[in-house]
């Protein structure tokens, strides 16, 4: 049973692969025939155009059939033996390939009628090369093509080298003027020379631009000044001691001469002690005494002589210059003080000499009371005043005349001739329009009213406004006193009173730059002094 079953399968696997086999072999005559049947087509479309027949295809297709007709009558061996190739075949290749070849013959005897039988001859040799042909017209531009993507970055290059040296360029033109250096040290004093003609003046040069800010130095911490303590009381007078004996009488001396024994020097309203034995009651004495006022007092110091017609009197300041703010021309014999400062403690001699060449002379010693924190000459520096470090451009300390011409002062106020005191000003050389300079002071009691004293000088016709301002430690300012333009070449008083405030504050005092360089501003002798102006 089980071998009947295996040759059973066996069989049925025979069969289906002869039948794969067979689908094979007509698959591929298929192809075959279809090659013959595009090969044949081809030869008789060259046939009909070689042959240049007129007759049209119905006529073709009519004689074909007679053909047919014609065969299968006149050779039934071929009909049978062609019908039974189509049976044989079961598809319609064989009929077709039957007819073409049929349609061929019925094409070779049309064209034995017309001309010569068209077969298909040898392969010809190859002919000789034509002529290249005239170049056609340009063809109209093609439509542009969509951008391509962008391509992967190249390696970077080698360096080129280096290229040739060129031309040497054009002269530049002239750069600014340097920094303007500092004032080299005095040279000593050459001999005078002959006095040369004077000269036609000459034009008015052009103000020269202002060296670089330099930065400010650390300024160390200034201590408040204490008051001076009150003078003790005079110590009573020591007690008498025993009368010595008297002595031998001595030997007489050469005759005297007479002199002016009311010569002495004194403060005004003090009367001279001239008792050589012990200090006076009250006031100073002749020599060495100190005499105490209170700063921007006014004082006269008087040198008391027997009024002489042949005598001259001369004052001078010991160890510094004699102040232009003092006066002798009234009365030789007293010196006067308008007001006082700190510069003004000092001693002072008083010389008489008489017409003969004898001379007499006095010191007196004068101590400034009530100097402050806020007091300032600027004789060696700004004192306690500091510059501000929120506006344009710092105050300048200077001595003598501003370096422009027609603006600034000539001398400071202290001292008050060449360049012997020195002042604060707002150089407006090299400056716009608007700028200010602030100096600030230490800071004030708000608790207290105070006088502030102070000098200015606003000489030029491009004067701009000089302000006096209390700042609050919040940054809010207050003007308290503002003046403006020119006011010429001298110096003027300015007195603000301060009323007590909410809080301490500073005082500023804010210069501002004019449209040009006709505009210095100075200040000199700056004083605070409570109480009322």
């Amino acid at each position: 049973m089980i071998m009947k079953g295996f040759t059973v399968s066996s069989f049925l696997l025979i069969h289906a692969i002869l039948f794969v086999i067979g689908s094979l072999l007509l698959l591929h005559r298929t192809n075959e025939l279809h090659q013959e049947y595009e090969y044949e087509t081809s030869r008789m479309n060259i046939l009909q155009g070689r042959c240049n027949s007129e007759v049209s295809d119905e006529q073709i297709i009519g004689e074909l059939k007679n053909v047919l007709e014609d065969m299968t009558k006149s050779r039934p061996h071929r009909a049978a033996h062609f019908q039974s190739r189509v049976k044989r075949q079961l598809s319609m290749h064989g009929m077709v390939e039957e007819i073409l070849r049929l349609q061929e013959a019925v094409l070779e005897k049309h064209c034995q009628q017309n001309s010569t039988i068209c077969t298909k001859g040898h392969k010809g040799s190859l002919g000789v090369k034509g002529f290249r042909g005239i170049t056609g017209s340009r063809g109209e531009l093609g439509d542009v093509g969509r951008q391509g993507q962008t391509g992967t970055e190249g390696v970077k290059g080698q360096p080129g080298g280096p290229g040739e040296i060129g031309a040497p360029g054009g002269t530049g033109t002239q750069g600014i003027d340097g920094v303007r250096g500092r004032p080299g040290t005095k040279g000593d004093g050459g001999d005078i020379g002959a006095a040369g003609v004077k000269g036609d003046m000459g034009l008015v040069g052009f103000k020269g631009q202002n060296g670089e800010k330099g930065s400010p130095g650390a300024a160390g911490d200034v201590g408040t000044r204490g008051q001076n303590g009150t003078d003790g009381p005079v110590g009573g007078a020591g007690a008498l001691g025993p009368m010595g004996q008297k002595g031998e009488p001595g030997p007489a001396g050469p005759p005297g001469a007479i002199v002016d024994r009311n010569c002495t020097c004194q403060v005004k309203g003090i009367h001279p002690d001239t008792s050589t034995t012990k200090a006076p009651a009250v006031g100073p004495s002749i020599n060495g005494a100190v005499d105490h006022t209170r700063i921007l007092d006014p004082v006269q110091l008087t040198c008391l002589t027997t009024p002489s017609p042949d005598q001259t009197i001369t004052w001078e300041k010991i160890g510094v210059p004699m102040s232009a703010r003092y006066d002798v021309t009234t009365d030789p014999n007293i010196l006067s003080i308008p007001e006082v400062y700190a510069y003004d403690t000092g001693r002072y001699r008083c010389t008489a000499t008489s017409k003969t060449g004898a001379t007499i002379q006095a010191t007196i010693s004068l101590k400034v009371d009530g100097v402050t924190q806020y007091d300032c000459s600027f004789e060696v520096d700004t004192c306690n005043w500091k510059q501000s470090t929120t506006d344009d451009v710092d105050w300048a300390r200077f001595a003598g005349a501003t370096p422009s011409t027609g603006t600034g002062p000539t001398t400071d106020h202290t001292v008050g001739h060449g360049s012997e005191g020195y002042y604060l000003y707002l150089e407006t050389s090299s400056y716009v329009a608007g700028y200010k300079a602030d100096l600030v002071s230490p800071t004030v009691d708000h608790t207290k009213r105070y006088c502030v004293s102070f000098w200015y000088n606003m000489n030029g016709i491009q004067v701009a406004d000089l302000h006096l301002i209390a700042q609050e430690n919040g940054g809010t300012e207050d003007s308290l006193w503002t003046i403006s333009g020119n006011k010429g070449a001298t110096w003027h008083s300015a007195r603000v009173q301060l009323v007590t405030r909410s809080q301490d504050y500073n005082l500023i005092i804010r210069a501002i730059q004019g449209r040009g360089y006709h505009g210095d501003i100075a200040i000199d002798d700056v004083t605070v002094r409570e109480g009322s102006c």
